[in-house]
């Protein structure tokens, strides 16, 4: 007995070890990504950022000592003129001014102010911008005398001003750059005003460096906020279907309404996306919506983890930490922001208190052997340890950054795991009930008499379970179909410029893993053609889809060397490839040398059709994406490399999938399309035009197979040069 509770007891001590690991991996991993590795900060109204290279380490954040003036709305022509006077005091930003000591005065959040601060710069320095998040809670920005940025109505009267967040990127004008007699900087003057708020002041750092890259951080922002936003909310719908098919299952329910109110507040505070679709709604709506959606979170997990493990959270305290959010929930919607905002330091108790309780419970699940508790106690410590870093962060204790919505994503992501655990158990118990059935119908003709009451009530059930599963299965459609059209957003759906380009995508099912895309380049007229194709089918191939073209966006110069291109995806999509792998090709034509230069990572080798003759482009073709990484494929000698092929003016490209190419013959079962008839096809159709071209291949494939619909998905291009 003693050998057996000390190796229940290491067990359990090698589980907590490794959550703990993986929660500060969790806190730690995005904070730090965030941040510049070379922290420069403003010191007395001034920063120097002459030798500071944007090009190569991208924008930075204006932190430091801001020039404050209390009381004061000035303009770039008062500081001209002299009429602000002497700085009242030099700010941390960000900061909040409330608590700051002008003369023998301490400041409140309410009230209006100027911030000023120089920006010295090289006069290589060009192209430059602005990214600002939230004010509290209006401003204008001016940059060297030209107002660039405005939020809100800022006033020195509480009745004039108006509150608005909205972030933004801001383009500063080449000639506002001053580089006479040797000083080159901008003066940033922001006018801020707050009546609405318990805080008040510049409280997000400003990022300042090449506006290029400001948009592009701004689009990554937004695409991380969409990922977060549709994963959970497909979550939410998927648990609303299971909980209309067993309402018993309440703990669907109550993970169902957590993940959509999460999916609101994703889009509320992520680049506050609401606003940008939304601009008519009221500020004051916006702000209670956020902390409605942000105050109730402890009250439904509570729910939630209550009904997985009444044993462990009872009823009492469940109702006690519902009744407390319900509360806030009332005062939020009766009172206006500034006076809720109030409460925020004992809701921030109220979430730590609760959590904690919460977290205790689950961990006495843990100990108790409970199945799938220590997924949900792993979930629950990460949002929990999140929701701790943005307490701090937003109290101005730390500077990280928010990391609540990374906390969130990965205890919905566990939370729905331990559902889906549930939901198998069940059907393992459903199978043992079938086994059971079979044993008892060698005894069918004693016990039918006894049993057929019992079996209509049965088939009435099933009956009314499988009405149920069509509309789950409806409902699972229409996902599919908002699935495919966000796919095909992805797709380019117009060739570019004037070239001679045609191209066809067509998916075996709803959504597929075929993929295009054209790469354009900012200082040439070159084109980029990428190619891709990931292994399987359906939602989990355009997942991976989603992805490339994610680090494609990213991917910056690497676009412009096709080989360092697919070594930059090969590294990146590896570890979320799991069992797939994805074959790739890109080339860039040089419309100058009237070269391709390409890549291939284990794709169908383009076919060149020049002078009448056909040539497939198959030199230096390496393995597939997401199988090996770099180093491995160096070792093996597998490394991508580039080719250079030239092309004669008048040759055609034509770009495919092995979708096209593996078609079999209708009455042939090894005779395979792409072997013959398709070389065959694109010879006899080379004056055609691409669009024309490419719909003669698929009519011709149709009729190569006997049917209309393809057994895997198809793309072509066409590209004559």
């Amino acid at each position: 007995m003693a050998i057996a509770i000390q190796t229940t007891w290491k067990g359990y001590v090698i589980k907590c070890i490794i959550f703990t690991i993986f929660a500060v991996i969790m806190l730690t991993v995005p904070a730090c990504a965030v941040k510049n590795s070379e922290k420069i900060s403003a010191q007395r109204g001034e920063i120097d950022l002459r030798s500071y290279n944007f090009e190569q380490k991208g924008a930075v954040a204006l932190d430091g000592q801001w020039e404050f003036y209390w009381g004061k709305l000035c303009t770039p022509d008062d500081f001209t003129r002299g009429a602000c006077g002497k700085t009242d005091s030099f700010v941390e930003v960000p900061g909040i001014w409330n608590d700051t000591k002008i003369g023998a005065a301490t400041l409140s959040g309410a009230g209006f102010a100027t911030y000023k601060l120089r920006v010295h710069v090289g006069c290589e320095a060009r192209k430059l911008g602005i990214k600002m998040l939230d004010v509290a809670t209006s401003y204008k920005l001016w940059v060297n005398g030209s107002l660039i940025a405005t939020n809100g109505t800022v006033s020195n009267d509480s009745q004039s001003a108006v509150p608005q967040y909205l972030p933004l990127v801001a383009s500063i004008p080449d000639n506002e750059v001053q580089c006479t007699t040797g000083e080159r900087y901008l003066d940033i003057v922001i006018q801020v005003s707050n009546y609405h708020h318990r805080k008040g002041g510049l409280w997000e750092s400003i990022r300042f460096g090449r506006y290029d890259q400001l948009a592009e951080m701004r689009e990554r922002g937004l695409l991380l906020a969409f990922f977060i936003a549709g994963a959970i909310i497909i979550m939410g719908m998927y648990h609303v279907g299971l909980y209309l098919l067993r309402k018993k299952e309440i703990a669907t329910l109550y993970f169902a309404v957590l993940a959509l109110m999460m999916s609101l507040r994703s889009f509320i505070i992520n680049e506050r996306i609401l606003v940008h679709w939304f601009p008519a709604v009221g500020w004051e709506f916006l702000a209670k919506m956020e902390y409605i959606t942000s105050f109730s979170v402890i009250a439904v997990i509570a729910l939630f983890v209550g009904a997985l493990y009444p044993s462990e959270l009872k009823k009492i305290p469940v109702r006690i930490i519902v009744a407390i959010g319900i509360a806030y929930a009332l005062l939020f919607i009766f009172f206006n922001l500034k006076t809720y905002s109030v409460l925020k330091p004992a809701y921030d108790v109220y979430v730590l208190l609760g959590g904690g309780y919460i977290i205790y419970c689950l961990t006495r699940a843990s100990f108790r052997n409970r199945k799938g508790a220590l997924i949900a106690l792993t979930g629950m410590s990460a949002f929990y340890l999140t929701g701790i870093n943005d307490v701090l962060y937003n109290a101005q204790i730390i500077n990280t950054t928010n990391l609540a919505p990374y906390g969130l994503f990965v205890f919905i992501f566990s939370q729905s795991h331990l559902l889906s655990m549930r939901f198998t158990g069940a059907l393992t118990a459903v199978e043992n009930m079938k086994e059971e059935l079979r044993d008892l119908n060698k005894n069918l003709e004693q016990k039918v008499l006894d049993r057929t009451e019992e079996l209509q009530a049965a088939f009435e059930e099933l009956e009314a379970v499988n009405e149920r599963l069509v509309e789950t299965q409806n409902l699972i459609l229409e996902e599919l179909e908002l699935a495919r059209r966000i796919q095909h957003q992805l797709i380019p759906r117009v060739p570019p410029g004037n070239l001679n380009i045609a191209a066809h995508y067509l998916p075996m099912e709803q959504v597929g893993g075929d993929f295009f895309d054209y790469i354009h380049f900012r200082d040439s007229d070159n084109i980029g053609i990428f190619m891709s194709d990931v292994s399987g089918h359906g939602v989990p191939a355009a997942l991976i889809t989603s992805m490339l073209k994610s680090f494609i966006l990213q991917a910056g110069a690497r676009k412009e060397n096709p080989a360092v291109m697919l070594e930059y995806l090969n590294d990146n999509i590896r570890i979320y490839s799991g069992d797939n792998f994805i074959t790739a090709f890109y080339g860039i034509f040089d419309f100058i040398k009237h070269t391709l230069m390409y890549c291939n990572a284990g794709h169908n080798p383009p076919i060149l059709l020049e002078n009448d003759s056909i040539v497939f482009l198959d030199a230096a073709k390496s393995i597939p994406l997401g199988i090996m990484e770099g180093s491995e494929l160096r070792l093996r000698g597998k490394e991508f490399r580039n080719c250079e092929r030239q092309v004669s003016p008048g040759g055609r490209l034509v770009f495919y999938t092995d979708g096209i190419a593996d078609i079999r013959k209708r009455d042939d079962g090894d005779a395979y399309y792409g072997d013959t008839e398709m070389l065959m096809l694109i010879r006899q159709n080379c004056g055609q035009k691409p669009a024309d071209f490419i719909e003669k291949i698929l009519a011709h494939a149709r009729a190569y197979q006997g049917r209309d619909s393809f057994d895997d998905d198809i793309c072509l291009i066409c590209f004559d040069v």
